[in-house]
This record gives structure tokens, sequence and C-alpha cells, in this order.
């Protein structure tokens, strides 16, 4: 079979090359800005299926996005967490971890998470345009998994002084709660104890001082159980 070589200027050549690198630099874009605004999208989810989730936000990290909370820690899409020593933690945060779904070019051609193009049927190819299976895994090939050193991994020491400061934290944030409690219940007797003491309750509701006791019970007490906010007619 004869085939007819075609010739290209240099002039159209660079013009090619122009558009296939504003192509991938378009295509870059809008991955990014997609895998931000849905991991974003994740985090808020997870903030109404989970009770007290931390405050923090979305931020860009080595390989995609993690939610940074207020006090340090790392939450990862993928389930992993580390805290603020970087020392990550032995279980998941959550059992529903992220998967990144898949977007589409200008040119209606799907795309993997990673920015891979698909074929027509649905199987995912590399950046060569070499098959790949549904695991984003090229065929014929083993799959790339990021070298980590044993030297980077946490010791058993640094893990066990990690479950150490977590339990001290633990053990004085109940500490100061009781402490809190008591001086709420003291505060709140010595209110009540001084109202009836000076027969506050037989004075004017214009009286500014009864007001204040009748405030302060309303404001910080209702909710003491050791409390009988009723002495005082409340």
């Amino acid at each position: 079979m004869n085939l007819k070589r075609i010739l290209i200027g240099e002039s159209e050549k660079s013009r090619i090359l122009s558009l296939h690198e504003n192509l991938k630099t378009e295509s870059s874009k809008l991955l990014m800005e997609q895998d931000s605004e849905t991991t974003t999208k994740y985090f808020e989810e997870q903030k109404k299926k989970y009770a007290n989730f931390p405050e923090g936000k979305v931020i860009p990290v080595e390989g995609g996005f993690a939610y940074q909370t207020n006090n340090g820690i790392l939450l990862y899409p993928n389930g992993t967490a580390y805290n603020n020593r970087g020392v990550k933690s032995t279980e998941n945060w959550t059992d529903e971890p992220y998967v990144m779904p898949t977007a589409t070019t200008s040119t209606g051609q799907a795309t993997t998470a990673t920015g891979q193009a698909t074929t027509a049927t649905g199987q995912a190819t590399t950046a060569t345009g070499q098959a790949t299976t549904a695991t984003g895994q090229a065929t014929g090939s083993q799959p790339t998994v990021k070298p980590v050193s044993f030297q980077s991994l946490p010791t058993e020491k640094d893990l066990r002084q990690s479950a150490r400061d977590e339990e001290r934290t633990k053990r004085s944030n109940t500490k100061q709660q009781l402490k809190d409690k008591e001086t709420k219940i003291k505060n709140c007797k010595t209110t009540i104890d001084n109202y009836l003491k000076f027969n506050l309750g037989s004075k004017p509701d214009t009286d500014a001082t009864k007001q204040q006791h009748l405030n302060y019970l309303k404001a910080n007490c209702t909710d003491v159980e050791e409390i009988n906010l009723k002495l005082v007619g409340l």
C-alpha cells in the first residue's frame, strides 16, 4: 500500500502545539476547580451526618485537598486523619470515604478524577492512550504506588505519646467541666440566698437590684438541676 506523506510547515506545527497546550491548561484548571468544589461539598455533607463536627476549611495539600480543623487536625477525603503533630490516626475518621466523580472535557469526552480521558466504551486510558482497568490500573502494568519510607512513619513511641496526650487532654477537659459546674452551682445558690436574705422579692419590679438578681438567675441557672428557682418565683 502506498502512503502519501503529509508535509506540515513550522508555523502550522507551532499552531497545533499551542492548541494542545491551551487545552491541557484549561483541563487542569477545570479539574482543580472541580476537586475543590466537590471536596468542599463532601465535607459539608459530613458536617450534617456527624454531631459536633469540628469547624475548619478545605485547603490544598499534596495530591489534592483536605479539611483542616481550627486546631490543626487534617481530615482527608479517603478517611485518614493526622493530628496537629503530623501523627496519623490508627483509625479512619469516617466509614464513608469520598469518591471523586468523573468530569467531562469541553469536547464532551469523559475524564476520570485524575483527568485521564476515557474511551467511547467508558474504559479509562493513560496519558499515552493505553487502556486501563476499572480501577485505573493500566492494562499490562503494575499500579503506581507512591513510595513511603519506614523512617517517615510515626514510631511506637510517637503513637504512645499521642495517645497519652489525647487522654491527658480528655481528663483535663472533664476536670474543667466539673469545676465550672461547681462554680456555677455556687454562684446560683449565693444569688438566691441574697435575694431571700434581703427580701428583694417584696421590692417593686422596677427595682434595679431585684431585676439584676432575677436576670442573672434566668440567664445562668435555668439549666442547673441543683437549683430551685421557684424559691424566687421563677
